[in-house]
């Protein structure tokens, strides 16, 4: 089995990816965020060489993206001007999904487990991830930052080592529900039949009140009719 690459190897605070964001879609200058990030946790984080692993991630979610996927990134600097601030972690969420397929892969696992368990563990997961990602110990010891970064930004609760679902997260705006589900069925890298598209097992913290009209005619999807004659919905842009 290729070893793939993890590359989420640090719990991120929402304080901190909310900083990043509103930064860089002032600035639309990676070197300054770079610089303002350095400087604003110096203090925090006064080890230099852990500091550039935190602002990595941060870069890689919002900034340092695929060219396929800066569409998506600069869609999401221009909901940033005008959502409500709760809102913001949609946004989040969908470009931190996006930008690491080791995150996709386990939030897959956890929504599928937390259909079946109150409440799943780390090693719950990992079990399971080491099919696909390698029985390595690096796998195991950062399987456990997505669940606590996703309980950090208020989309799991935690007790004693365990996760279970939080309350559910909803948005009265349209236009940042089909961006989020644009994201992640990108990130999901195949077509969705459209009746499930709001049934997502990596959507599974948010709920939707977007209609199937809504979504064909959205500038994210493109419909088409599969093998069997049902409606399947793919990534547009």
């Amino acid at each position: 089995m290729k070893k793939k690459q993890i590359g989420y190897d640090r719990k991120i605070p929402h304080d901190l990816i909310d900083l990043t964001a509103d930064h860089y879609c002032k600035t639309k200058d990676l070197d300054l965020t770079r610089k303002f990030l350095h400087e604003f946790l110096s203090e925090k984080y006064p080890n230099e060489a852990g500091r550039k692993k935190i602002i990595t991630i941060l870069l890689r979610i919002w900034i340092r993206v695929p060219d396929d996927d800066k569409q998506l990134r600069d869609y999401a600097c221009n909901l940033l001007k005008n959502i409500r601030t709760k809102d913001r972690i949609w946004l989040h969420y969908g470009l931190l999904i996006l930008a690491y397929p080791f995150v996709c892969d386990i939030v897959k696992i956890l929504s599928t487990k937390l259909g079946f368990y109150d409440e799943v563990s780390s090693p719950m997961i990992y079990n399971e991830l080491k099919n696909t990602w390698g029985e390595r110990s690096c796998v195991q010891k950062q399987t456990c930052l997505v669940p606590l970064t996703l309980f950090e930004w208020n989309l799991l609760q935690r007790k004693k080592y365990k996760y279970s679902k939080a309350n559910l997260l909803s948005s009265n705006n349209r236009e940042l529900q089909l961006w989020l589900l644009a994201t992640l069925i990108k990130a999901n890298n195949s077509p969705v039949e459209i009746s499930k598209i709001t049934d997502l097992p990596i959507a599974f913290p948010f709920t939707f009140s977007i209609t199937m009209d809504d979504i064909a005619r959205s500038e994210f999807f493109i419909t088409h009719s599969s093998g069997s004659g049902r409606i399947v919905v793919s990534f547009k842009i």
